[in-house]
């Protein structure tokens, strides 16, 4: 009987083989680009090139194994099943990339900016790389302030440390990580620490703070963010106000899953859910976006500005401008932010860094 098996697995094995080789060869099947960038965070590896070189021979070979395994067939259907097939079991097919919490949360793993080891503490600055990592905050700091414009920092918190309950049993959260460093230093920078006002949010608001299969804040989570950002700029912005919302402001749909989901190549649906906000006279609808040039784009008060987008919003019945250094978690504070300010001008942090942001801001 063991025999049987084993000769069976072979037989499978093989046929699978062939089968995958033969319609590789011919073209069927081929790995669809958006998927794979999705879930790779890259492009696949390019068809390498033969030159006679022996130099270019040995890494003919290193290439051609790595675009093999890039582009055959039905690559994101096989890849899908199987990390399906998994977390049905409870699994993660790449537990670097994404890891199975309880109750259906997908955190992202230490692939990225080692996050697992941040909450574990085991990623804690030294006194060199703490004073290096304000210092770059300071200076843009210091010459905001001699414009007389003053220079805020929002620190949004990581999913894991808002909603650390549904972590693996095997993750254990520090007390002591980069935040609380931060945080109990005097760093001379004026910062905003979300965390706490998230956390607290949760005995009202649940769930519904982060998505469980992406990274980032739902539009609740955002608008708990945005009342706390504009709350601690009241003392130096005393006539700017927040829009209020509340719960049935908020329409809770079921979602089949979001961006974590993808990154794990997860193909069936899994349980999440998006927010839609109910459109009221509470929200100032008269907002105009231009880009920088001042041509008027399509926009509606609801909408988000996107990441990495270069625009600027208006909303004359209100105060103040803002210039903000955005990054993912700014897109669904967008819409929130267009209603407490006169003018508002987006920019991704990378692309104002020193001279350029000198040159923006003049």
């Amino acid at each position: 009987m063991k025999v049987f098996i084993k000769y069976s697995y072979i037989t499978v094995f093989v046929f699978l083989i062939g089968f995958i080789g033969v319609f590789s060869f011919l073209g069927v099947g081929e790995t669809n680009l958006d998927a794979f960038r999705t879930s790779e965070k890259r492009l696949p590896t390019a068809q390498p090139k033969w030159n006679w070189q022996v130099e270019s021979v040995k890494k003919y070979f290193t290439k051609l194994e790595s675009y093999i395994n890039d582009v055959f067939s039905f690559r994101n259907e096989l890849i899908g099943l199987n990390s399906s097939v998994l977390y049905k079991m409870g699994i993660s097919s790449n537990p670097n990339k994404i890891l199975i919490g309880k109750n259906g949360y997908l955190f992202l793993g230490n692939s990225y900016d080692r996050v697992i080891d941040q909450i574990k503490g085991k990623t804690l600055f030294d006194e060199k790389s703490l004073k290096s990592w304000s210092q770059s905050f300071l200076l843009r700091k210091k010459y905001l302030e001699n414009q007389g414009i003053p220079f805020y920092m929002a620190i949004v918190p990581k999913k894991h440390s808002v909603y650390s309950e549904y972590l693996p049993e095997f993750i254990s959260v520090s007390d002591n990580d980069n935040f609380k460093q931060i945080r109990e230093n005097d760093l001379g920078l004026n910062i905003m620490y979300l965390r706490d006002t998230l956390v607290a949010s949760k005995l009202y608001w649940g769930d519904f703070l982060y998505n469980k299969t992406d990274s980032h804040w739902s539009q609740i989570g955002a608008y708990i963010g945005y009342v706390e950002i504009i709350n601690q700029l009241k003392t130096s912005l005393p006539n700017i106000e927040f829009i209020k919302l509340d719960k049935e402001d908020f329409n809770v749909l079921p979602s089949p899953g979001g961006q974590n989901r993808h990154i794990l190549n997860i193909t069936i649906p899994v349980e999440d859910f998006t927010v839609q906000i109910v459109k009221s006279q509470k929200w100032d609808a008269n907002i105009i976006k231009t880009n920088y040039s001042g041509d008027t784009l399509p926009f509606n008060y609801w909408d988000d500005v996107s990441y990495h987008e270069k625009a600027i919003v208006y909303n004359n019945k209100k105060p103040y401008t803002l210039l903000v250094l955005e990054d993912s978690f700014s897109i669904k504070l967008s819409k929130f932010l267009n209603q407490s300010f006169g003018k508002i001008i987006y920019c991704h942090y990378n692309e104002a860094e020193a001279e350029e942001l000198t040159q923006f801001i003049e």
